[in-house]
């Protein structure tokens, strides 16, 4: 197996060059997700996980990340219009899918993001029924994410490049 550690979307912030990192807010959640101006600002909005109204859930670009927040985009999945820019605390439900088609493939779990040797290998049985995964960190560097997962009955948590994990409910990027 190739690891696939190319960023497909990035951008300099502050002289940095990241990789922007899909994901989305949790569409089983009811709660929202507050976005701050900066880091310790003031709140700017209250992002809707989702908008059920519409039919509209909350896609997360990741831009960067400091010790307790992620610098965000916030859009809209249905039409790609901007919510908001801004700061998001790790906490809040941000979520990715698995990218796994068949039953034959594994979910690999890495202890670092470049890591080449998997700790953990989960079957799609193994996974959440929803296929949601948990980001707990991203490494806007390469791509590569943190992930939790409540995987028959144990939690586990590791990382996964960028290939692994698709960050739009609407498609399954494959």
């Amino acid at each position: 197996m190739t690891l696939s550690l190319q960023p497909s979307n990035s951008f300099k912030y502050n002289g940095v060059e990241d990789v922007v990192v899909t994901t989305f807010l949790d569409w089983t959640e009811s709660d929202t997700v507050l976005l701050y101006n900066k880091p310790g600002g003031t709140i700017q909005k209250n992002l809707l996980c989702t908008n059920y109204n519409k039919d509209d859930i909350t896609m997360i670009d990741i831009l960067s990340v400091n010790d307790s927040m992620y610098r965000v985009s916030a859009y809209s999945g249905d039409n790609d219009s901007i919510i908001g820019i801004g700061w998001i605390y790790k906490s809040a439900s941000i979520r990715v899918v698995a990218r796994l088609y068949t039953p034959k493939e594994n979910l690999l779990l890495y202890n670092n993001p470049n890591d080449r040797n998997s700790i953990l290998s989960l079957t799609i049985a193994q996974l959440p029924v929803s296929g949601l995964l948990n980001v707990v960190d991203v490494n806007t560097g390469n791509g590569w994410i943190k992930v939790r997962i409540n995987a028959a009955s144990n939690v586990v948590e590791g990382w996964i490049p960028p290939n692994s994990y698709c960050g739009n409910p609407y498609t399954t990027c494959g």
